[in-house]
């Protein structure tokens, strides 16, 4: 996941050094589209990744299962995403670089920013619960003892106190 996540980050990064604002057109419609894409595929990584840990931590599922899923998620989510403003012809030079143009604000809140601090706002809420049950955990934690090893220490002693008993 984190490798996925790396190469998500570096292809965004490749598109905010394509440089600045290109005129109108194709070129300009491909860099919007790409910084879109890439930016979601990378805020969808994180997310995954704090879906894991949670699964991991507090639910205590096993998740290898579900990787092909997160892949699904992480490159399909963020196509769409990154597709609806390219289908309506929403991009264009947009400041630094080209993206939604300021006649579509709602589409660059509705596309990115609500989603993004709606995403950041329940990450936190994972990692609070995530903390407090590793806390927790801490707490009740009783050194190096593992209640299925001290069961078969019992059970070894329990065979080797009968053999000394049938030999005596």
């Amino acid at each position: 996941m984190i490798l996925s996540l790396t190469v998500a980050a570096f292809f965004d990064s490749v598109a905010y050094v394509m440089g600045e604002s290109l005129p109108k057109g194709p070129v300009c419609n491909f860099q919007a589209w790409w910084l879109t894409y890439f930016d979601w595929s990378a805020l969808a990584w994180v997310c995954l990744i704090t879906l894991n840990l949670y699964f991991n931590l507090v639910r205590e599922v096993s998740t290898n299962k579900y990787e092909m899923l997160y892949h699904l998620m992480a490159w399909g989510v963020p196509l769409v995403m990154a597709s609806l403003p390219l289908l309506k012809g929403y991009y264009g030079p947009a400041g630094a670089w080209c993206w939604i143009t300021d006649d579509h604000v709602a589409w660059r809140f509705g596309i990115w920013y609500v989603p993004l601090f709606s995403l950041i706002f329940l990450m936190i809420c994972c990692y609070a619960r995530i903390i407090c049950v590793a806390n927790q955990r801490m707490q009740s934690w009783l050194g190096t003892f593992n209640p299925e090893r001290e069961r078969r220490k019992v059970m070894g002693c329990q065979h080797t106190y009968a053999y000394t008993h049938s030999y005596t």
